[in-house]
């Protein structure tokens, strides 16, 4: 199975974002049982056992405060996929953010050292132009 992953990208033609990534990781799990994991976002490709199974791809990437945006991307894809011909290539159905959005919404989590929690999700936080 392999992937091609684009953390600090945009879905719009030619926004291809690269980036040096300060700490990044890629894991796939079947079910619950990892396969296996690589210290970076981008082009990964995992041997898996054959047979139809459900699986988990988590991707996190973190950098700099100094590149000003998007300094944490972290995503959790889960799919269902099966054995297929060496020869074949089928697309896996993994979905990302829809382009074109209208509005941003906020989420943010915060303890303090006493354990006291707070979560915190703004719906429409802003308009995009």
């Amino acid at each position: 199975m392999y992937f091609d992953l684009s953390p600090f990208s945009d879905p719009s033609s030619g926004h291809y974002g690269q980036s040096v990534a300060d700490l990044a990781e890629t894991v796939l799990y079947r079910g619950d049982e990892r396969i296996g994991g690589q210290p970076w976002t981008g082009y990964h490709e995992f041997d898996v056992p054959p047979g139809e199974s459900r699986y988990r791809l988590h991707s996190e990437s973190a950098r700099s405060s100094s590149a000003g945006l998007s300094t944490k991307v972290t995503a959790d894809w889960t799919f269902r996929s099966g054995t297929v011909p060496r020869a074949q290539v089928r697309p896996i159905p993994m979905m990302a953010v829809p382009p074109g959005p209208a509005f941003v919404s906020l989420r943010a989590t915060a303890t303090d050292g006493a354990g006291n929690t707070v979560d915190q999700t703004i719906i429409r936080g802003y308009r995009l132009r």
